[in-house]
C-alpha cells in the first residue's frame, strides 16, 4: 500500500465514524402498561415501558426457535403523556427512535450499562 492509498483509507474511515446514523425501528407488543413520572426539577413527564419483539433463530439442533426479547423504551413530553393514556399491555405498536446507553456504577462498585430506546414516534398497529 503506497502513501496515497493510506491517506484515502484514513479519509474513508474518519468519514464513516462522523456520519453514523442512530435510528431504531421496532414493532412488537407492550408487556405492561406504561408508567409516567415527572422528571425531578422539571415539569416534563417521562414514560417507560417494555416492548417485546420476537425473533426466529436457528437452533443448534437444526430446528427453528422463536426468542422473545424485551426492549426498554422511554418517551418524554407530550409523547410520554399520550403513551401513558392510550397504550395498554398487549397493544401492538411500531416505534421509531434512537438507541441510548448509560453507564452507572452500582453501590458495590460493579460497572453497569443500561441500553434503551428513546422513542420519537409511537404508532399503534
Amino acid at each position: 500500500m503506497n502513501c496515497n492509498e493510506k491517506d484515502n483509507m484514513q479519509k474513508v474511515t474518519s468519514g464513516l465514524s462522523t456520519d453514523a446514523v442512530n435510528r431504531v425501528y421496532l414493532t412488537g407488543e407492550i408487556k405492561e402498561r406504561p408508567t409516567c413520572k415527572t422528571i425531578p426539577g422539571t415539569l416534563m413527564p417521562k414514560s417507560f415501558f417494555i416492548l417485546r419483539t420476537k425473533e426466529q433463530r436457528l437452533k443448534m439442533s437444526g430446528g427453528i426457535g422463536v426468542e422473545s426479547i424485551g426492549h426498554r423504551v422511554y418517551a418524554y413530553g407530550k409523547l410520554a403523556e399520550r403513551c401513558h393514556d392510550t397504550l395498554r399491555a398487549g397493544d401492538r405498536v411500531r416505534i421509531e427512535g434512537r438507541l441510548k446507553s448509560e453507564f452507572k456504577e452500582r453501590k458495590d462498585g460493579v460497572p453497569w450499562f443500561k441500553n434503551y430506546v428513546l422513542a420519537e414516534t409511537v404508532e399503534v398497529v
